[in-house]
């Protein structure tokens, strides 16, 4: 094998190889449909209040301590909402959920709706700056999921990541 390469092919091989490795590293492999997906924001444990029908009366505590909502929009796929926890890493897509923008717009107030299968919606009413920080207000109403019918109502505060 020749160890040095010079002429008219000199350094095509590893160009090609440099445009593949940024292709990877964007992420562009592993998306579907080969869209890349924009980051409106990332918005940290929301906490808040919910009440479950047949379950203990009035409003209880909860909390997604640790969890963080990803808000994303690309081109072919429309937007969608990945969750990661220490117990799932999924997103609303995944999940047989389909997530479509009621209101405005991703740079200022936004409300998202992501209604699934069995009966849960989920609404995510995003109050941004043009620098996607602000704040979430999020309900989630579960309509005999797993037996149960309940509402949550939630808010947390979001950054877009640098970069």
């Amino acid at each position: 094998m020749n160890e040095h390469r010079s002429g008219r092919h000199a350094g095509r091989r590893p160009a090609r190889l440099r445009a593949i490795a940024a292709l990877a590293a964007l992420g562009w492999a592993g998306q579907a449909g080969g869209a890349l997906a924009a980051v409106i924001t990332v918005c940290e444990a929301p906490k808040g209040k919910s009440v479950a029908v047949g379950g203990p009366s009035g409003w209880s505590d909860e909390s997604l301590a640790g969890a963080t909502l990803t808000f994303t929009n690309d081109a072919v796929d429309g937007f969608d909402v990945a969750t990661k926890s220490a117990a799932s890493d999924t997103t609303a897509r995944k999940e047989g959920g389909r997530v479509r923008r009621a209101f405005g717009n991703e740079d200022g107030a936004m409300t998202l709706v992501a209604d699934y299968p069995l009966g849960t919606v989920e609404v995510y009413q995003l109050s941004l700056d043009g620098a996607g920080n602000g704040n979430l207000i999020m309900a989630a109403l579960k309509n005999r999921v797993v037996g149960v019918t309940k509402g949550s109502l939630l808010e947390a505060t979001c950054r877009r990541p640098a970069g």
